[in-house]
């Protein structure tokens, strides 16, 4: 049996009693109802917060990967333009496919920061902003197609 503290006077009762043996104060019990309320309320303020503030970066990231892999060949031929260094050049013209997933990987990171996932499914509808979109994004992230060259430190 275990025992609990009466509400008015703080003898200690059973937890089954219904009033104090002492001063004869009624003991409420919780209220379940009053309870499962509480935990319904919690629950649907808990996936308000998820859908308003939702971090939907994963989802980004992917549509901007797919943006991007899309116009593998212009990367590729953005990348040999805008680097300087001649042995950047020739690996990334030979397309080697580990260097062009780094830096679609690392530039799609860029771009999924840049938009919103919405606006990254308008891009993928509509080809001559990807080719824009990307010229831009490899002209001001040259560091990206050089850091993922074998030989760079």
């Amino acid at each position: 049996m275990s025992l609990t503290f009466c509400k008015e006077c703080g003898n200690q009762i059973s937890q089954q009693a219904k009033s104090c043996p002492k001063c004869g104060a009624p003991q409420k019990k919780p209220n379940s109802t009053f309870l499962l309320l509480i935990l319904i309320l919690l629950a649907a303020g808990g996936g308000f917060y998820y859908w308003k503030f939702h971090d939907d970066k994963t989802e980004r990231i992917a549509a901007a990967t797919e943006i991007l892999n899309n116009n593998r060949a212009d990367i590729i031929g953005l990348a040999t333009t805008h680097v300087e260094n001649r042995i950047a050049k020739a690996t990334i013209n030979l397309g080697a496919n580990l260097v062009t997933d780094c830096i679609i990987d690392s530039l799609a990171v860029r771009l999924a920061d840049k938009y919103t996932l919405s606006e990254l499914n308008d891009l993928k509808t509509k080809p001559a902003s990807n080719i824009i979109e990307v010229t831009k994004l490899v002209t001001e992230n040259t560091d990206v197609c050089l850091k993922c060259l074998p030989f760079q430190n």
